[in-house]
This record gives structure tokens, sequence and C-alpha cells, in this order.
């Protein structure tokens, strides 16, 4: 194991030139004398003391590993980060290492320079992560970060033991979930046979990522760039298609009105007491539905349908949290920047980080996953996500798309009124 992580961090060194050339400087890199180093981490609030702990124990580890460096911790909220970042600039502070949130690398820090490009860095250790997961980090053919937390991947949730008891499979296309929701509506008297969060405006832009990664044939992020960057026009034959296959869903009987003011409390609530028996959400729904539903049934996955002849479904989702290089790093002492990175994607000392959240699906393999019935089925979808639409778009574009959404659904607006909308 030593050999290997030598042998990685050799790679590393290699990769060095790239943030040294980012500085300006043609300064040799590593210490002089006995000055002690320091690495200056600067994270996001850690939801669990047990995340807290285990970053201090990787750290300790790191520290032991590595006589002479110090590492140390501050945590901001991850709203903050970017202004604390810019404020740092300013004042000539170093930081090194940021960890927050995958959006907030991608739309805030990256584009506002604050990022070092870690593509050569990366690739001695890209076969640690698990398929995929690294791609939502890299943008234009740059990697501005790395994955560092559980990812998450979108899904139906569907009550397993009643679609068993009534003859049913897991529906792979529109009509075949059509079929599923007119047996359950007429064998059970089910008035919901699929239950929406639809008063959480945020879902809506999910459901929307569903249909638009199959209007557009699987390449709605590179669309999305498109329009957003003005090249071309929210208003085109695949954002209305998309739009339309929302409101389908309500035409068919397949969702209801009832959507409409059901949050995530009142939709787990309905699923749990059986009346409804599918609902949309992300591997973060997981553990608290089964906690809801115990004993009494058990519940499967299965990926958005495929919602005309010849598309290809596509889930979406991310690792949340994310690492990444601050551009105002300490240069000189870039080669232990590096090595904190080779050290803390290391399998076993990402257990004590990312492990500390008993993650269903870690970015890391050899991170312990949580034992859930549907992991293995979980983590099949993702080769197949693509990164959340929203972490793309601007705050008004947000709220201007979800709220289009859920003027399709309640038949208030029509597609094409809903694409001048957001266009507007």
């Amino acid at each position: 194991m030593l050999k290997k992580s030598a042998a990685l961090i050799t790679c590393l060194m290699l990769a060095l030139s790239l943030l040294v050339g980012c500085s300006g400087s043609d300064n040799a890199v590593g210490t002089a004398g006995n000055e002690e180093i320091e690495i200056n981490v600067l994270s996001a609030t850690m939801r669990l003391d047990a995340m807290v702990d285990g970053w201090e124990e990787m750290i300790a580890k790191f520290e032991e590993e590595n006589p002479g460096v110090k590492v140390n911790l501050e945590m901001q909220e991850w709203e903050a980060i970017p202004q604390y970042l810019a404020q740092a600039r300013m004042a000539g502070e170093q930081i090194d290492i940021i960890r927050t949130t995958g959006g907030q690398i991608r739309s805030t820090l990256a584009p506002a320079g604050a990022l070092m490009e870690l593509s050569e860095v990366v690739e001695p250790i890209k076969d640690r992560f698990e398929e995929g997961t690294l791609d939502v980090y890299n943008v234009g053919g740059y990697q501005w970060g790395i994955p560092y937390s559980e990812t998450t991947v979108s899904c139906v949730y569907y009550n397993k033991t009643m679609f068993d008891e009534l003859g049913l499979e897991e529906p792979k296309t529109l009509d075949e979930l059509q079929h599923c929701a007119d047996v359950i509506r007429e064998e059970k008297g089910i008035a919901n046979p699929w239950i929406h969060q639809g008063a959480i405006l945020g879902y809506w832009q999910m459901f929307f990522e569903e249909t638009y990664a199959q209007t557009s044939h699987n390449e709605s992020i590179a669309k999305a760039e498109d329009w957003l960057s003005g090249n071309s026009s929210f208003v085109n034959d695949e954002t209305i298609e998309a739009f339309a296959m929302i409101g389908e869903l309500f035409e068919r009987g397949i969702l209801t009105k009832d959507s409409l003011n059901t949050d995530d409390t009142g939709m787990k609530a309905l699923f749990a007491q059986q009346e409804a028996a599918m609902f949309y959400g992300g591997t973060w729904e997981y553990a608290p539905v089964l906690e809801i539903v115990g004993d009494t049934f058990e519940v499967g996955v299965f990926m958005f349908p495929e919602m005309a002849d010849g598309l290809v479904p596509q889930g979406s989702g991310a690792a949340d949290d994310g690492i990444a290089v601050a551009s105002n790093c300490n240069k000189e002492h870039a080669d232990m920047v590096v090595k904190f990175l080779e050290f803390m994607t290391r399998p076993e000392n990402a257990q004590l980080t990312i492990g500390a959240t008993e993650p269903i699906l870690p970015v890391i393999k050899g991170v312990e996953a949580v034992d859930m019935p549907c992991a293995e089925e979980l983590m099949s979808f993702v080769p197949q996500n693509i990164m959340y639409i929203d972490w793309m778009l601007p705050a008004e574009i947000n709220d201007a798309l979800g709220n289009a959404i859920a003027g399709v659904a309640s038949g208030e607006v029509t597609p094409e009124q809903a694409a001048q909308s957001v266009q507007d």
C-alpha cells in the first residue's frame, strides 16, 4: 500500500508545474529549512459531528505522515464561501483547499477564477472514483474539483409489495407506467398512483431535467450551456416537448393536481399509508422512507421511464460535496497540497470522512456503503446520471423554470407559453 501511494504521489508531483505556473512564479516547489508548512482548508459547515471528527482524525494522520506540516480546518456556511474567498484574496490570506457544494464549484467559483484547474493532478488518482462521478466537476474539458461525499441519483420509489400483488413489473416506458397507474387505481382504489412533492419548487426542475434529457437526445447539459450563453433560445422544439411530457403525466392521470399542493412530508406520509404507490425523488429520500414504512411493505426503485419510442432515459444526480484548490493557494508548498489531495482520497482515509455520513453510494471505491436493499440497483443508475441542471442556472431562471413547469402541470399555461416565460 505504501509503495502504491508513493508511486501515485510521484505521478502527482509531475503535475505540480500546473499549480506553480498558475501562480506566475518560477520559484521551486518545496520547503525551506525547518519552516513549518501550513495547509489551510476552508470547508462548508458539516451537518454531522461525526463528519467533523472524521476530518480531524484524517488530518491528524496526514500530519503524522508528514512531519512539519500543519493542516488548519475552518468552516463557514456554504453560501458565504465565495465572498469569504474574495475577501481572503484581497487581504493576501492563504486558502489552499476548499470543500463546498459541487454546484458552487461549477457555477460560481470556477467561472470567477477562484480555483486551480486540476486535470493533470487528478489523472493519477482518477481510478479511485466510481464511474461517472468525476464528470460533473469537469467544465469545458477542465477539471475544477473532485467529488468528496456520497453521490446522489434520482429515481422513482414504488411499493414493491403492492406491485407484486397486482402482477406489475417495474415500468420502463410511459405506456407501461400508464398501465401500472390504471391497475393501481382500479384494483386498490388509490386516487394518486404517483404522488409528487410539487409544493417544493426545486422538484419540478428535476422533473424537467428528466424529460429534457430525453427530448434533447441526451445533450441537455451542452444545450443548456448554449441557451444560457445566449447562442440559442430556450424556446425551441425540445424544451417545449419536455414541458409537454410533464403535462402528459397529468393528462393521463398518472399524476393528479393533488401533487401541486403536496410537500415532501405529505408525499412520504401518503406513500407510507399506501394512499400512493409511487413517488419521485433522490437517494436522500431512501433512509427516511424506509424508517416511515418500516415492515409494512417492501420499497423498490426504478428509473424515470422512456417517454417516447427511441428516447433514452437519464437520471439526474451528482456528488453534492466536492474538493477544489484555491487559486490563491501557497504555490511554494504546492507539493503538500497535492499530497493532501492524494492522502484524503485513499479509501482508508475517505472512510473516516465520507464514511462518517453513512453513504448509500460513496464516490470513492473502497468506502463502505450502508447496507440497504436497493443500494446496488441505485448504484447501477450512476453511470447514466447527468448533473443537476439547477447547478447551472442563476436563481432567477431556476425560479422561472419551476413556476413554468407547475403552470403546465396545472393546465394553466401551455408548453409554448412556459418556454417563453423562461426565455423572458
